[in-house]
């Protein structure tokens, strides 16, 4: 045993001669390896002979190999070394020898402090501190001199040796296992050192302070200390092992040279002592800085390794789990070797792959490890376990049956059903193993399957096992199915009235919980009160299960104040919102498209000590992506995924958010299957439903529906002869594919592929059937829009088995708005204001109000019914302010900040539309009033906005401010977005913004598939984009150089209608003519004869001080010329009135 080993450090110092198999040789080695530059007493130590060079000659190949002994003469080796304190120039003859160097890729060391210097006699109480130390005959000299020696009383360097000393042991008795200010310890350690008082120092205090330095830096780099500080901190830690009072042989030595190396990042020296040395097995600590330092530096295939071939020594630690009351050392040091593991597994990319390429090893070293990976998995990443679970099946490794019903358990939490059934099934029916049928009761209950549910309940119940527990998941089941009345019957049951009014069988707030779910997805509010009161009459609270229900009660309505008073009453009650709950309001304000109000509510959480999961991250980044804040994506992507230590990593919910992004961005087709191809070579994640969807989606915007049904098709392909776990085809991917058969007017298409879904038994939904509807009121004809209507009134019709399409879905609208807008919307562009308010009496209260109100203030535009529009604008514009103050609710650290873009959104059609309908009346001063109290709130105005003041401007004669809107406002944002165009270095992009922040994402689909075709013919001119030369190396690359191509410039443009006023004011001035304000009654006063000069000045004025909308104009007149032809240009514009 002694052997290899001493051959082993023999071969990590070279020019060292082998050391002999023997107890002292034993020593000598790990001593030469520790203390790599410790002095020998040389034969002349103490009678020094007169040096064999003068002054500063160099003595050539004066380093034979041996122990550098004879370097300790020379007084610039002797003192430089301890007497710098940062920096040395002849601190590198010291790294000359290779014992500490490092078997990894060489850095460059910043901030590296010098190895100190080793003395073998104590100098304690040396005065001569700072001096250079003189020689024997020197001493000598000075003794016969006669010169007096101050006594250590009469010393004041003495007093600061001992105060040095006396602090360095303080720090070394400390209670705590760590330093809280690392510098200030090793400034203490620095201080006593240079006044060579080491050696007064026991050698336990010495271990004491090593240990609790090396404690403080294994802490930091958790916390994600830099590769390059870790690298500092190590050869820090291995001077003071290298002082000469440490006995190398001790196992406190051992370890913390085994721990320096892990964090230095020389990770195989560090094995190989471990492997060669007995005693440091027994030491925990020693192998969770290993497996800290291969996650950090080595390969994931080597961690797994190590596990496997330590799992002696670490299984039984990982497997047992101490008591949350247990505090002794060993239940601390198990939860932190424990809880190393578990982030080292869940960091692991691809861990299936990596029992391939392990196939060839023992596979007993492997199954222990295997089986304890799917068990961390299945908490933090089923999916991922499942893949593992089904390769260590492939390859014969046994899983316990206990391992594979905890992965059920975990599938099905996760609403991941077809796998979890697959795997549950495999498992023959065992009614004397309570934990299968608690298992098969989870399952079935989450799926909402009351009979499958009744039927493991029964079991537990004949054979006196239920608990608690079983009889929530019982409940449970009702309530996903929706039957209330017989979940309240099923609750009685379990829980009668006694005779003093109380329920029996003391129910608790995990029972209740599951009855206000079933009514919070039934949107039941009264129901929800009722039993609520019913947990007041049995003595219990509101869990922090029952809040975050009624959470989703108020965000499913998109009650925003609402939702505020349940997050501050959870916290009075004492009850502090967990990730789910900040989760439900993420979605709540990534629907508002406010992604401000997302990140201070995520930021919030932080700060309350909340650890976010996957969901709750991958919320935050959809709340950029329907925010349209591309920039914002691409940030917080890279923060998900490069981070794996602290983040969740590559996950399909965080690719499924990306690739919405390329979605509504408008990205091509190509590009978006070339991303989803570059997915499917990923071992670990896998395409399901949502991302199959997504695809289709794309292909539907490019208008190529032949790839949308070959997408479709594969899904079904993969569904039957692979035997896909995950359910591929479902009511989405089919929904899509028929709307973009019904945008091309193919209703033979589309009626078969809805056939296909009721073949398949898929249920369609009010997004469904919306689309069927929108079809048939575009096309604008009398016919249609009665089929239309009689549609919808079929669909109201509320019998029972049409109920399951109403229900909505959590984040999603209403089912009345998918049903009734579009009918609203074909009534308002028609003018039929009857047929409009008729509708919206009957949408109520359970629909969005502010897109009813603007389709209603719209159509009261269209009749000129100014009062009308003036009354609905008046409730319109109250509900938007109130958006914005809810929006302000959840902004806790920026109360000051300006309102979210999504205001914006919702109110700048309104403002539109109300601009032009007070402009058409002749009533501008209330057009300037309106603009001016919008302004005032602190709102963005948009391009609609900006263009529909210019006609305003037009039609109030003054001519010269609509110019200005163009030449003022519109062009240079325009400009700002084309800039982007150009390749603008992302350096300089910070300086120039992006032009809009109410820049609306593409939801309206009319408008992607625009963006689209734009963005498909641009990129024509980038060759990078090319299909072959798309660079996806990093997923997020193409959305960056996307931001800077597509059309957001488009958005900024001067709308036709706008340029036909000024086209048509232009030619009035031209043919002396004034441009007179529009009045509320029409005023028809002859032409005065002194307008020619005027208007011949008020043209010159335009042309002199408006260039580049002059420049516009021109353009647009000779596109109008091209399209209409001289003859009806001419009678269009030429005899135009100069005002509409």
């Amino acid at each position: 045993m002694v052997e290899p080993f001493a051959a082993v450090l023999n071969s990590l110092r070279p020019g060292r001669a082998t050391v002999a198999a023997s107890p002292s040789s034993f020593a000598r080695a790990f001593n030469g390896y520790t203390n790599h530059t410790r002095p020998s007493l040389v034969v002349n130590f103490f009678t020094p002979s007169p040096r064999s060079v003068k002054g500063k000659e160099k003595v050539a190949n004066s380093f034979d190999g041996s122990y550098p002994g004879s370097i300790l003469q020379c007084q610039q080796w002797s003192f430089c070394v301890s007497r710098h304190s940062v920096y040395c120039p002849a601190r590198h003859q010291l790294r000359m020898l290779d014992e500490l160097s490092s078997t990894r890729a060489p850095r460059r060391k910043t901030n590296r402090l010098p190895n100190l210097r080793r003395k073998v006699f104590p100098k304690c109480f040396i005065s001569d501190i700072g001096g250079q130390r003189r020689h024997t005959s020197q001493d000598a000299q000075a003794s016969q001199s006669g010169t007096e020696t101050p006594t250590p009383a009469e010393n004041p360097a003495q007093t600061a040796n001992e105060e040095a000393l006396s602090r360095l042991q303080r720090y070394a008795h400390r209670e705590s296992d760590h330093f809280p200010d690392l510098e200030e310890a090793w400034n203490a350690y620095t201080i006593a050192s240079n006044r060579d008082t080491l050696s007064c120092m026991k050698a336990d205090e010495l271990y004491a302070f090593s240990e609790k330095l090396t404690t403080s830096v294994e802490r930091l780099a958790k916390d994600g200390l830099s590769l390059d500080a870790m690298d500092d901190w190590a050869y820090r830690i291995r001077t003071i092992l290298d002082l000469p009072t440490l006995e190398v042989e001790s196992i406190s030595h051992r370890c913390l040279v085994i721990r320096s190396l892990a964090l230095g990042g020389d990770v195989e020296k560090a094995i190989s002592i471990i492997q060669m040395d007995p005693e440091p097995r027994d030491k925990l600590v020693v192998y969770e800085a290993v497996i800290s330092s291969i996650s950090r530096y080595s390969d994931p295939l080597r961690l797994f390794k190590f596990l496997s071939e330590s799992w002696s020594v670490i299984g039984p630690h990982l497997t047992w789990a101490p008591k949350p009351t247990d505090h002794s050392q060993r239940a601390d040091i198990t939860r932190s070797l424990y809880g190393t593991v578990v982030n080292a597994v869940c960091a692991l990319d691809q861990p299936a792959l990596l029992l391939v390429e392990s196939k060839t090893w023992e596979k007993f070293h492997r199954q222990h490890i295997v089986n304890f990976v799917i068990k961390v998995l299945c908490k933090s990443q089923p999916e991922t376990a499942l893949i593992v679970l089904n390769e260590a099946r492939r390859q014969g490794i046994n899983t316990p049956a206990t391992v594979q019903l905890h992965l059920v358990r975990q599938l099905a939490l996760k609403d991941i059903f077809d796998p979890a059934i697959k795997l549950f099934d495999l498992f023959p029916f065992d009614p004397s193993n309570s934990f299968y049928l608690m298992v098969g009761l989870q399952l079935y209950s989450r799926l909402g399957d009351v009979t499958s549910a009744e039927h493991y309940y029964q079991e537990l119940q004949d054979s006196h096992r239920v608990t608690a527990f079983n009889q929530a998941l019982l409940l449970h089941s009702y309530a996903k199915a929706q039957k209330h009345e017989d979940l309240r019957v099923v609750f009685d049951r379990i829980f009668p009235y006694g005779p003093q009014g109380k329920r029996l069988n003391e129910p608790t707030q995990f029972h209740y919980a599951a009855a206000v779910e079933g009514c919070s997805k039934d949107d039941d509010t009264d129901g929800i009160l009722e039993w609520l009161e019913d947990m007041e009459v049995a003595g219990l609270k509101p869990t922090l299960s029952i809040y975050a229900k009624l959470l989703s009660r108020f965000v499913g309505r998109g009650d925003v104040i609402s939702a505020a008073n349940v997050l501050d009453q959870m916290r009075e009650d004492g009850v502090m919102p967990d990730a789910r709950c900040y989760t439900i309001l993420i979605s709540l304000m990534a629907r508002r498209q406010d992604h401000k109000a997302a990140e201070a509510l995520y930021y919030r959480a932080v700060s309350e000590g909340v650890v976010p999961d996957s969901i709750m991250m991958t919320s935050v980044m959809n709340a950029y992506v329907e925010a349209g804040e591309w920039q914002g994506v691409i940030d917080f992507f890279g923060r998900l995924t490069k981070n794996r230590q602290r983040r969740p990593g590559f996950t399909i919910d965080i690719f499924n958010t990306l690739l919405k992004a390329y979605v509504l961005i408008g990205a091509p087709f190509g590009l978006v299957a070339k991303l989803f191809l570059k997915l499917e070579g990923q071992e670990s994640i896998r395409a399901n439903p949502h991302t199959y969807a997504l695809l289709a989606q794309s292909a539907c915007d490019a208008g190529d529906l032949d790839a949308a049904s070959d997408i479709y098709h594969e899904c079904s392909r993969m569904v039957e002869e692979e035997g896909t776990s995950e359910k591929l085809i479902n009511v989405y991917i089919l929904t899509i594919i028929m709307a973009g058969y019904l945008r091309k007017q193919d209703k033979e298409h589309a009626k078969a592929v809805y056939d296909e879904m009721i073949t398949k038994n898929l249920q369609p939904t009010a997004v469904t059937f919306g689309t069927i509807i929108r079809a048939y009121a575009t096309e604008q004809t009398r016919e249609s829009i009665e089929l239309a209507e009689q549609f919808v009134q079929n669909l109201s019709i509320g019998s029972s088995e049409k109920k399951n399409w109403k229900i909505k879905s959590f984040g999603r609208r209403s089912w009345k708005d998918n049903i009734f807008m579009p009918l609203l919307a074909a009534y308002t562009k028609r003018g039929e204001v009857e047929d409009a308010e008729r509708l919206y009496r009957e949408i109520g209260d359970d629909t969005s109000p502010i897109a009813a109100l603007t389709l209603l203030l719209d159509v009261y535009r269209r009749v000129s019914d100014t009062d009308a529009v003036l009354r609905v604008w008046s409730e319109l514009y109250k509900l938007g302010l109130e958006q914005v103050h809810a929006g302000d609710i959840f902004k806790f650290n920026d109360p000051h900040s300006t309102p979210g873009t999504q205001v914006t959104r919702v109110l700048g059609r309104p403002l539109s539309i109300l601009i032009d309908a007070l402009s058409a009346a002749g009533r501008h001063r209330e057009v300037l009033e309106a603009w001016k109290d919008y302004e005032q709130q602190g709102l963005h105005f948009d391009s609609l906005s900006w263009n529909g003041l210019g006609v305003a401007f037009i039609r109030a004669g003054d001519l010269e401010r609509a110019f200005g809107v163009i030449e003022d406002v519109i062009i240079p944002m325009r400009c700002k977005a084309e800039q982007l165009l150009i390749g603008i270095a992302q350096s300089d992009r910070a300086s120039l913004p992006l032009p809009d922040p109410s820049e609306p994402p593409l939801h309206i689909q009319e408008y992607r598939r625009r963006t689209v075709r734009i963005a498909k013919a641009r990129l024509v001119h980038y060759p990078e984009f090319e299909d072959d030369n798309i660079n996806t190396k990093g997923y997020e690359q193409p959305l960056r150089d996307l931001q800077r191509i597509v059309p957001t410039f488009e958005i900024w443009r001067p709308h036709i209608n706008l340029l036909r006023n000024m086209l048509l004011s232009v030619s009035t001035l031209e043919s002396g003519r004034l441009i007179r304000p529009k009045t509320p009654s029409p005023d028809y006063r002859p032409s005065d004869p002194e307008e020619g000069p005027q208007s011949r000045q008020l043209l010159d004025r335009i042309f002199a001080n408006y260039p580049n909308a002059i420049q516009l104009l021109l353009q647009f007149q000779m596109r109008e010329q091209r399209r209409l032809g001289r003859d009806r240009y001419e009678r269009l514009y030429r005899w135009g009135s100069g005002s509409t």
